[in-house]
């Protein structure tokens, strides 16, 4: 019950919208899984090329685990408090 009220508080802080069934905590399959998280960086990647994340001229990365972290960062940084 406290997990799900601390959903709906995050789901109101970010712009974007949850994958199918993760609101409402059902299970899907895995390739229902790895399809919504495509379908969830798709949109993530959208907003960084539209300039709607701001990433930093500074940001570095040499791989696409620091690729996510710059932009994990930039999320955190951007989020209201």
């Amino acid at each position: 019950m406290q997990a799900l009220r601390a959903l709906e508080q995050l789901k109101e802080l970010e712009p974007w919208a949850f994958p199918l069934g993760v609101e409402a905590g059902v299970s899907l399959r895995p390739s229902s899984v790895a399809s919504a998280l495509g379908d969830t960086l798709e949109r993530l990647a959208g907003r960084v090329r539209s300039g709607a994340v701001r990433i930093g001229a500074d940001a570095t990365y040499d791989n696409d685990a620091g690729a996510l972290t710059v932009v994990l960062a930039a999320l955190l940084r951007d989020r209201p408090v």
